[in-house]
């Protein structure tokens, strides 16, 4: 059984220190933009690349995911307010 919590990022910038601060080597986790529908992913912090749990594909770079969820535009300025992340933790006894 697994717990889930929602934390909310204003910035590309507060997601990239969420995932350089992270101590887990694994984060599996739900994107929740403010337009279009949510979509899953797999963090992995050896190799520091993320992949869609959804079809597999993996972004080339941090970068580029921080683009596409926060769906920037072509110069890389956000068209979101904010992503909400759906983190699915283990079970604490």
């Amino acid at each position: 059984m697994s717990r889930q919590r929602f934390i909310r990022f204003h910035t590309l910038e507060n997601l990239d220190n969420f995932f350089k601060e992270s101590k887990r080597q694994e984060l599996i986790f739900k994107a929740h933009p403010i337009s279009g529908s949510p979509e899953r992913f797999r963090y992995d912090s050896g190799g520091k690349a993320v992949s869609s749990l959804e079809d597999g594909a993996r972004f080339d770079s941090m970068e580029d995911f921080y683009r596409y969820v926060f769906q920037c535009d072509s110069e890389g300025y956000p068209n979101t307010e904010y992503i909400d992340f759906e983190l699915w933790e283990p079970k604490v006894f």
